[in-house]
């Protein structure tokens, strides 16, 4: 057969197959001659035919479904930071029965079912990453073949070749599969790919890393999770020794190590220390002042480690990373608290990494009013504004500003939630917003934080401002809202906009 792009292809004989299939090449002439068994053939018989062994075709962020490719090509993207979303797999003309299956691991559903022969594995339309794969043959052509793939991970690039059903990606590290490549090869006949190397890896869980301290004239902390506070905020007690944990007993998570080193009150920086060795003041007159914390080896290839220090007169600093300084130094001031926050590079970062160390002294002060006003400095918001709601004291503070510098602007008695009906704790945003609401009572300028919560007047008679029908305050007695004289109900309808942080506690 001659057959476009290829030419003429070696010869078939007796009923075998000639051409090409699944390539889109069209047949253009063909040659036919009778010979006598055992007389040679009239030239070589090794490519007669010309069919892909393997054929895929992959679903990508932002392009959809590309063409279909075979046989090691790259199907997907490099370079673009483009995510796939879905893939097919298809044995196009083999010789040999079986089919060939395949399993994605998806972002916010984890393994999907196995799927084979052209059948969808992954998600469309849903902008969900694929973040592993397995492959495997079966039946017939499981004995004569062996099905190799390789990935392309962000920020990673080309992994080695896995095989037989076993898992390559990542896991728990929110890493998209931006490419791949797939092939199949002959048992004790060809050369397989290269199969060393890291292929898999799962990324830790939240509890794998915690941390513990010292407070200088108080004692130990205790172990705490990632991401918490380790120290006291407001109580003026200055940490003196940290000592991070990170359990590396799952074989399959990156290794490496944290190292982390402290500046100490008239003794400087201490030198690095290792994962579950203690780095801190060699007396117990002096404390921390700042600390830097980094990662090594293939830990700091998937990860990066933020914290930040609560410091006396500034409060909550920027968020610092591998290795940067957080804290002060030179102008005497304590470390108060220290939150730390193991993240995938693939991940949202905690925050801004910016102003997470000085050297200067602070020029002015917030003055802090009460216990309401202090835990109000330890939150971000979206807006200037921040509302913090005591449901046992049954009191609402409205505060400007941004985080640690936060100036208290009013602060009224509310009526929280009943006991059999509380009101939702955590922390929220401002949504909607309304006039009114109300069958057989009117409740006016009503705010919304979540979902039916809401601040709200206290309760009128229906359609009247003047007539009320519940007015207490200062108790515990809504259905879930919060309640509040109409005056300053109507307040945060005008001036508190959507997005504003909501703390209720």
């Amino acid at each position: 057969m001659h057959a476009q792009t290829y030419g003429w292809l070696d010869w078939a004989k007796n009923g075998k197959k000639a051409g090409s299939s699944t390539y889109g090449k069209r047949l253009e002439a063909i040659e036919i001659k009778l010979v006598k068994k055992g007389e040679s053939a009239p030239g070589s018989t090794k490519k007669a035919y010309q069919v892909p062994r393997i054929q895929y075709q992959t679903h990508v962020q932002s392009i959809g479904w590309q063409k279909k490719v075979s046989d090691n090509q790259i199907a997907g993207t490099t370079g673009q930071g483009k995510r796939i979303e879905a893939i097919k797999i298809t044995l196009p003309d083999s010789d040999y029965t079986g089919n060939v299956e395949y399993q994605a691991y998806v972002q916010g559903i984890g393994w999907q079912s196995w799927k084979k022969n052209g059948e969808l594995a992954g998600t469309s339309g849903q902008s969900k990453r694929i973040e592993a794969i397995r492959v495997k043959l079966t039946g017939e052509i499981a004995k004569y073949y062996e099905v190799y793939y390789s990935i392309h991970l962000a920020k990673i690039g080309w992994c080695n070749y896995e095989s037989a059903g076993r898992a390559t990606g990542t896991i728990d590290l929110s890493k998209k599969i931006e490419a791949l490549k797939i092939c199949l090869v002959k048992k004790d006949a060809e050369t397989a790919p290269n199969t060393n190397g890291v292929k898999y890896v799962e990324g830790y869980k939240s509890g794998n890393f915690y941390y513990n301290g010292y407070i200088k004239g108080v004692g130990a902390t205790g172990n705490v999770s990632q991401g918490n506070t380790l120290g006291t905020i407001g109580k003026k007690q200055q940490l003196q020794s940290l000592t991070l944990y990170l359990d590396q007993s799952n074989k399959l998570a990156p290794s490496g190590t944290i190292q982390y080193a402290t500046h100490i009150a008239k003794e400087g920086w201490k030198d690095w220390s290792d994962a579950g060795t203690t780095n801190g003041a060699s007396t117990g007159t002096n404390g921390m002042e700042a600390v830097k914390i980094r990662l090594t080896g293939n830990l700091a290839k998937y990860y990066d480690i933020y914290y930040r220090a609560h410091v006396q007169g500034y409060g909550w600093l920027g968020w610092a990373k591998n290795g940067q300084a957080a804290g002060t130094s030179k102008i005497g001031y304590r470390m108060e608290g220290l939150q730390i926050r193991l993240v995938s590079k693939d991940a949202a970062a905690p925050g801004k990494n910016a102003n997470y160390y000085t050297e200067k002294k602070k020029t002015a002060t917030i003055a802090v009013k009460d216990q309401m006003h202090l835990r109000a400095l330890a939150y971000a918001s979206n807006t200037r504004y921040l509302i913090l709601v005591d449901t046992t004291a049954n009191r609402v503070g409205i505060y400007s500003g941004s985080v640690g510098k936060w100036n208290e602007v009013k602060k009224w008695v509310c009526t929280t939630g009943a006991k059999s009906t509380p009101t939702v704790k955590g922390t929220f945003t401002v949504q909607g917003k309304g006039k009114s609401f109300g069958s057989g009572y009117t409740c006016w300028y009503y705010t919304q934080f979540y979902g039916n919560y809401l601040f709200h007047s206290v309760l009128y008679k229906q359609g009247s401002m003047s007539v009320i029908i519940d007015g207490r305050l200062g108790i515990n007695a809504s259905h879930g809202c919060v309640r509040l004289n109409i005056n300053n109900a109507k307040w945060i309808y005008d001036n508190i906009p959507r997005g504003t942080k909501v703390v209720v506690y």
